[in-house]
């Protein structure tokens, strides 16, 4: 599987990517040649980029013992190294978990399991 691929699923799982960035949606849905401009200008910068590093936030409601739903927050911090890097960590009320991948083999852990598992 291609790295974007695995980059993608990766931030599924950590719970980003749950709510559209409004402000880019609306730049880009816009025919304001300055907005077009600017979200192009991003765009460029980073494809050129050979690292960079994504911090957020997000919550999950998920169902708990009893039925109901209870609301997680947890911080995430994703980097990626072009071509073939890509470490996540995931921290906050749901158990810490953590991945790796070095273009040949990917690594994860949660910490509370005590394992690590290539």
């Amino acid at each position: 599987m291609r790295l974007a691929t695995w980059t993608t699923v990766l931030l599924l799982a950590m719970g980003a990517g749950g709510a559209p960035a409004q402000p880019l949606a609306a730049a880009a849905t816009t025919n304001d040649a300055a907005s077009t401009a600017l979200l192009k200008r991003m765009c460029d910068r980073l494809q050129a980029a050979r690292t960079f590093t994504v911090r957020g936030q997000v919550s999950l409601e998920l169902p708990v013992a009893d039925g109901t739903l209870a609301t997680f927050f947890n911080d995430y911090e994703v980097a990626v190294r072009r071509p073939d890097g890509l470490s996540a960590h995931r921290f906050g009320d749901l158990p810490d978990f953590r991945f790796a991948y070095d273009g040949k083999s990917m690594t994860v852990l949660v910490p509370s399991e005590g394992s690590g598992a290539p």
